[in-house]
């Protein structure tokens, strides 16, 4: 049964902004938009498992809908409060407290990238059901362009995939560009991964048993190796979207070739299952449109993910139903 999407944005009436790049800031859209809703905007239904005190350092933890998904936690922290620091990011399966939790994902990190207002990262955007979520963000110096370029900008998920296995007891996931570092660039988004490097590990998978076992994980599409074109004359053109591949997470290697003994593996299968609402065109283009562009694909909204470098992405996330 499809999940109904809502997409909280910045420039929502009673939104909440992120002006200084803080930590707190970044925190409190996310609180905002899963948990306690906005304005009209109601809440997707995460609940908080865990949070800091204002006199204490950045610490936000959610948790997805348990009725209706797995009860993963997504955990964000900082090692202050002040402008320009990074949020470090982290899941969990299995959440007992900030300091005594196990299944924990790669970690990674994002921020405000730049004390300047114009490349400072704070234009957001959430598409989050009850279980998933996608964290756009970029700076008002690409407002008017489809690209970032080496500019920095953010696309993160986390949530529950759409698992091929019954009762699999890892489905709660997040894929970014960078792991295991706390470093934030133009090239740490799951953006870059879907742009401009398409073989690059995207995060790590639990065992289907519950296990700590874990493999890295990938991303593939019926495309085989998607890359995106830097060719001028297709990225300024603006297609009809004709055929769109679902996007498949992967473990061990990008190549089910490569995968090893996944192939026959009844724990760490190579195919894992589908990320919720992403698809890979086969056409590309509409670099000239500003950001955040959203077209209509066969009658439904799909928000065109941009990519870095000079590449011209192909992916689309629907922005009504997973």
């Amino acid at each position: 049964m499809a999940q109904a999407v809502t997409v909280y944005r910045w420039d929502d009436a009673g939104a909440p902004q992120v002006v200084d790049g803080k930590p707190s800031e970044y925190m409190n859209v996310f609180k905002k938009c899963l948990v306690e809703g906005y304005g009209s905007k109601q809440p997707t239904g995460w609940t908080i498992a865990e949070e800091s005190q204002p006199e204490e350092t950045p610490y936000l933890a959610v948790k997805n809908d348990a009725g209706t998904g797995s009860g993963g936690v997504m955990t964000f922290s900082a090692s202050n409060d002040n402008a320009n620091t990074t949020v470090r990011c982290q899941t969990a399966l299995d959440y007992l407290g900030k300091d005594s939790s196990s299944r924990l994902g790669s970690y990674f990190a994002f921020g405000s990238a730049s004390t300047s207002a114009s490349t400072k990262v704070r234009n957001w955007m959430i598409i989050a059901t009850n279980t998933a979520c996608y964290i756009f963000g970029y700076s008002d110096n690409k407002a008017t362009e489809n690209n970032f370029g080496t500019y920095t900008g953010l696309l993160l998920f986390f949530g529950d995939i759409k698992s091929a296995y019954p009762n699999d007891a890892a489905i709660f996931v997040s894929l970014y560009g960078s792991h295991n570092s706390t470093t934030f660039s133009w090239n740490s988004g799951f953006h870059y991964v879907l742009g401009s490097s398409t073989d690059s590990k995207v995060g790590i998978v639990y065992a289907l048993d519950g296990s700590e076992n874990f493999s890295d994980s990938y991303i593939s599409t019926f495309f085989s190796s998607f890359s995106s074109s830097s060719s001028s004359t297709l990225a300024d053109q603006e297609p009809s979207i004709r055929i769109m591949s679902p996007v498949a997470i992967v473990s061990g290697n990008a190549s089910v070739g490569s995968s090893g003994t996944r192939s026959n593996s009844l724990t760490d299968p190579y195919f894992r299952g589908l990320v919720p609402g992403l698809f890979v065109s086969q056409e590309i283009g509409f670099k000239n449109k500003n950001m955040p562009f959203i077209n209509q694909i066969d009658g439904q909204s799909y928000f065109y993910v941009p990519s870095a470098q000079t590449n011209q992405s192909r992916a689309w996330i629907n922005i009504e139903e997973w």
